[in-house]
């Protein structure tokens, strides 16, 4: 079964962090988290996922994960607006740049989202534009 940039971001979203690390806590509520988790951790997909676990997942049981960099074909984590605007900047020449998944942590989006706050999008990127203007 495949597994998608869009399944990480769903455990992501669905965890607590721990401090400011790269950690985080996750309850496995049922058998399909199980199974899902499972194909984010295998083997085959861990390396992508760039997803760890300090322990073995079970029904009803919380662990810990630990999020690391998903490999560039599969999707990226970006702090805000302003490190997405960067690769994009840094990435013109790469037609891969259009089909990028991302999840960008400080405004809770990921480019599959259906119902983006429009107007907290383009806020914080007018901010953004306006705050590299001033570095002319």
């Amino acid at each position: 079964m495949n597994v998608y940039f869009s399944d990480l971001v769903e455990v992501y979203r669905n965890s607590k962090p721990i401090n400011d690390s790269k950690q985080r806590i996750y309850f496995v509520s049922t058998e399909k988290k199980l199974i899902k988790l499972q194909q984010l951790l295998s083997s085959n997909n861990g390396e992508n996922s760039g997803l760890t676990a300090c322990e073995i997942p079970k029904v009803g049981e919380v662990i810990t994960l630990t999020f690391g960099t998903p490999s560039a074909s599969f999707g990226h984590f970006f702090e805000d607006l302003s490190c997405l605007f960067n690769y994009g900047v840094d990435n013109l020449n790469n037609s891969d740049i259009l089909d990028l998944n991302y999840y960008i942590l400080s405004q809770d989006i990921a480019s599959f989202d259906k119902n983006i706050r429009v107007s907290e999008v383009y806020t914080s990127s007018l901010e953004f534009l306006k705050s590299m203007s001033k570095y002319d």
